[in-house]
């Protein structure tokens, strides 16, 4: 919807909605949107994850295990798709091919991260018919034994997302005559096998002057495996110093001239670039990513892949500082990508130094590939932040009319003062939060962030006053809180403590205690100062406003603060949360259990209800009495999205029915 042309969008948001509408809750029996794995996604580095030696790390591997875990089980598979797009004549590259195709049986079982493609195959018509016809022709009454050509094949792909970015890849081959199992890397022992155990048979069937007609069927067959083997052996063994690259297209074009001059000669006749590899074979990228889904419609897990080989070409052709090695048939490509979250990342850092500003600010986002001979792959995206702060300078400012003269100075250390002539009056406000004001007439007031206010007369006369509610922290041993948890919409100004406070006992240092209720403490930070895309959940900081220096407390609330209209969670406010909030309606009013989100956070999917709820936003992030999820909500979302794709700058009071 984003590319589309505003006032297009504008046009058409609306009609489209409402034919949605009148769709989606007409049907009982709608299921929740599948959350949608895109490349953007899997490219994600959390702009307030922890910068450790100048890096920030990406977690898609933990945050796509939540969804492997709701795959466990046992499927079919349209394997032959996934396949279907391998390219090149080498036999093993046909092998891999005949053996799905033969297979009639395939099926995927998934258990704990561990996802296993197993079937048999009949492999007989890979050369049996030619021996067998060739006997015909002589005459000799033998039937080829071809048990030794029907295999049953197990293919593993081992993962443990929760803790790793990698998978290991094995398999092998088991055939029916001597029940040997062959492993990925010695399906050139079992084709040897193949052509021994054929050859034995032709030498014992036919006259031996007969025999070499079947050598050149055989022998050739061998030496095609034995020459693709070494050479396959050849290259994997070759190894390469770190070398750059300015863009993909270079990274392609050094390939293919590699495989070319290192005997793989069909290689010449490849695509040199990016788009030419997706023009000739995105089509059976996008077949495999359609087979994967096939099987998670199967399953559970209510995830598909939105990844199109598209996807993948307009990442590698953004890329840049491509770099390439290999060392002992492993292989590693690293390259940079624009990174989409570096505001994010320098309000972050801004967070963290309150009292410093930006000399210089840089991010560089790196995406690396591994993939080793052995059967190992690995992905993994990292952020190196880079950046020099100093202290914030002191600033005056001066404004003057035919009366009075105002100067405002502040200091690094957060001071204010303000001095107005004419009148004579200056005010001090520490970074305490202690306030002091000087009048014309001498006469000076200091309330402390304690509550203590003293007041100094011009006559020298002094008065203390002291809140009889407020304790100063100075007569407080220790103060413990029960803390608890709430939702927030980025905007909002200020936390509720009556909401995040569910109890508190100070302990005075004479041994006595009191209750304190949420009005003695206060916070730290607003949810719009907490707030990043594409939402935030975890401590805020709160302080007992009996403490002048307002230090924050071991105890801390937990809050998650994300976007109004923000259904999906993802940092924008679009059409499809719109459809999110009717179809969770339309499920809901039909009777069904749904959630917003995958259910296994709490807080988040109280969070997801909450800023979804845009008129009468459920605290309870759930329906209440006098809250619930309606088909209001999904139209005020519909307009709030549609006014401003439009150009116009509304607020979602003006789209909100009172």
């Amino acid at each position: 919807m984003k590319k589309f042309n505003r006032v297009l969008a504008a046009a058409i948001a609306v009609p489209v909605a409402m034919g949605q509408v009148l769709a989606i809750s007409s049907s009982a029996a709608v299921k929740p949107d599948a959350a949608q794995i895109t490349a953007d996604k899997l490219l994600y580095v959390n702009p307030e994850s922890e910068i450790k030696d100048g890096k920030q790390v990406s977690d898609w591997n933990t945050r796509m295990a939540g969804y492997v875990k709701d795959v466990n089980g046992e499927y079919s598979v349209d394997a032959k798709s996934i396949v279907e797009g391998l390219s090149g004549t080498g036999k093993y590259t046909s092998l891999v091919k005949d053996i799905v195709s033969a297979s009639a049986n395939p099926t995927l079982t998934v258990k704990d991260g561990v996802f296993t493609v197993s079937g048999d195959a009949d492999l007989s018509a890979y050369m049996v018919p030619q021996i067998q016809d060739k006997l015909n022709e002589l005459g000799v009454d033998y039937t080829v034994d071809a048990s030794i050509l029907k295999v049953h094949y197990s293919f593993v792909v081992s993962t443990d997302l929760e803790n790793s970015k990698e998978a290991t890849v094995t398999g092998s081959i088991t055939n029916d005559k001597n029940n040997t199992a062959y492993t990925v890397s010695a399906f050139d022992e079992y084709l040897n096998a193949v052509v021994a155990d054929l050859s034995a048979q032709v030498q014992a069937a036919v006259p031996a002057a007969d025999v070499a007609q079947f050598s050149k069927i055989l022998g050739e067959a061998a030496a095609n495996y034995s020459s693709y083997t070494e050479l396959t052996k050849a290259i994997a063994a070759k190894s390469f110093e770190e070398t750059s690259y300015a863009n993909a297209d270079a990274v392609v074009a050094a390939i293919v001239d590699f495989a070319a001059k290192n005997g793989f000669e069909s290689a010449a006749s490849k695509p040199k670039t990016v788009d030419g590899l997706v023009a000739a074979y995105g089509s059976y990228f996008d077949k495999g990513i359609s087979a994967v889904n096939d099987v998670l419609t199967q399953s559970d897990a209510n995830v598909k892949l939105s990844i199109s080989a598209a996807d993948v070409a307009a990442v590698l052709n953004e890329g840049t500082n491509f770099k390439a090695s290999a060392t002992n048939g492993a292989y590693d490509l690293t390259f940079e990508i624009p990174d989409a979250e570096q505001d994010a990342v320098k309000a972050y850092v801004a967070k963290q130094n309150p009292d410093k500003e930006f000399v210089s600010f840089d991010t560089v986002k790196e995406v690396e590939v591994t993939f080793a001979t052995t059967g190992t792959v690995s992905f993994d995206v990292t952020r190196t932040v880079t950046y020099e702060l100093k202290d914030k300078e002191t600033t005056t400012t001066t404004t003057s009319d035919t009366n009075t003269t105002t100067t405002t100075t502040t200091s690094g250390s957060g001071e204010t003062t303000t001095t107005t002539s004419g009148s004579g009056e200056t005010t001090t406000t520490s970074g305490s939060g202690e306030t002091t004001t000087t009048s014309g007439s001498g006469e000076t007031t200091t309330t402390s962030g304690s509550g203590e206010t003293t007041t100094t007369s011009g006559t020298g006369e002094t008065t203390t006053t002291t809140s009889t509610d407020i304790i100063p922290m100075k007569d407080i041993e220790s103060i413990s809180v029960e803390v608890g948890e709430g939702v927030y919409f980025s905007d909002e100004k200020s936390f509720d403590a009556s909401e995040l406070i569910v109890s508190a006992v100070a302990t005075l240092k004479d041994g006595t205690t009191k209750d304190l209720d949420a009005s003695y403490f206060g916070f730290l930070q607003t949810p719009a100062d907490v707030y990043t895309a594409p939402y935030y959940k975890g401590a805020v900081d709160i302080y007992y406003v009996g403490d002048a220096d307002k230090t924050a407390l071991e105890d801390k609330p937990t809050v998650a603060v994300a976007m109004k209209g923000d259904t999906q969670l993802d940092g924008d406010v679009d059409m499809d949360d719109a459809f999110d909030t009717l179809q969770y309606y339309s499920s809901s009013a039909a009777g069904k259990t749904v959630t917003f989100t995958d259910g296994s956070d709490e807080l988040l999917e109280k969070l997801a209800f909450y800023v979804s709820d845009v008129d009468t936003e459920s605290k309870a992030g759930k329906k209440t009495e006098d809250a619930e999820i309606s088909m209001d909500d999904a139209f005020n979302i519909l307009q709030y999205v549609s006014y401003r794709a439009a150009g116009k700058d509304v607020a979602w009071s003006d789209v909100i029915s009172k």
